[in-house]
């Protein structure tokens, strides 16, 4: 199977297996990188995907509870926290949270915690932490030092 395919398979899974009706789809920078190569915006808004919104450029703004939010985000200390933030003072009815690799179990006790209102209401981890430049060519976007220099290494 192609590295594109695997991508666009996870985003179809997790629109899918959540709950009907429209939703959002909140991602950091990385994984909105990874969606929008596999995946055209009419093809996601064919699933009842109303909005995509980053975790990062998110603001306390307009309680829409009557929307699903679909989180793909990286598991980084500062996605962790941005999720906490927005958990702690939810903005949508329910929340399917995936995350792109591992996530340590601390990390998904902080996030339980701030579920006070219980709007969690899946969990998983995908394994599709890079960006996918064709059937069998993607990048980490991880950058290897060496002597002072800086360099992106792509498979």
């Amino acid at each position: 199977m192609s590295v594109v395919q695997v991508i666009k398979n996870y985003v179809i899974k997790m629109i899918t297996e959540s709950e009907p009706g429209y939703k959002i789809m909140l991602m950091d920078k990385e994984t909105t990188s990874f969606v929008s190569v596999v995946l055209g915006m009419s093809e996601v808004m064919r699933q009842e995907v109303y909005m995509f919104e980053r975790l990062d450029q998110t603001s306390s703004g307009e309680n829409m509870s009557y929307l699903k939010c679909l989180v793909y985000v990286r598991p980084t200390r500062e996605n962790i926290d941005l999720l906490v933030r927005e958990l702690q003072k939810p903005r949508y009815g329910n929340y399917y949270i995936y995350f792109s690799n591992v996530v340590s179990k601390s990390d998904v006790k902080l996030l339980a915690e701030a579920d006070e209102q219980e709007v969690v209401r899946e969990v998983q981890e995908l394994y599709a932490d890079y960006q996918a430049l064709s059937p069998h060519l993607f990048s980490l976007n991880m950058p290897i030092h060496s002597q002072g220099k800086c360099y992106k290494w792509t498979w």
